[in-house]
């Protein structure tokens, strides 16, 4: 896994806004290792991901995707991770980011919401495009 941070406006990339980007690594990872159990560490029970492809758009609950993920039909690829833009605000957060792998890229739009075991996914917006 590669990731890039390009949050050129900030002047320290420490603290919140490291911590806030934190489940998008913590997801990848689970993506690329097919680890349906480590997704629990990123999203909440509940996150839903919104995801466009081509003209069709459809939701993706977190089970749907750990069971996308146990079928082989999601993950097990590298991908590259570049951060492009997070916003804090108190408990809550946003990031802009795009994950790519050889076949893919994926434009991501994660809202996330900090709790008493630190941020997790509550949503995701997603645009995936082919190579």
């Amino acid at each position: 896994m590669l990731i890039w941070i390009a949050v050129s406006t900030l002047s320290a990339f420490a603290g919140p806004v490291e911590d806030a980007t934190t489940p998008l690594t913590t997801w990848l990872s689970a993506a690329e290792a097919r680890d349906v159990d480590g997704l629990d560490d990123a999203f909440f029970p509940e996150a839903v991901q919104i995801v466009r492809m081509g003209d069709k758009t459809f939701p993706i609950t977190l089970g749907a995707y750990k069971d996308m993920m146990k079928a082989g039909k999601v993950g097990g690829a590298p991908m590259t991770l570049t951060i492009t833009a997070v916003a804090v605000d108190g408990d809550v957060a946003s990031v802009s980011a795009r994950r790519e792998s050889d076949a893919l890229v994926f434009h991501d739009a994660v809202s996330l919401l900090r709790g008493d075991d630190g941020w997790r996914i509550v949503g995701a917006s997603v645009v995936a495009e082919s190579r």
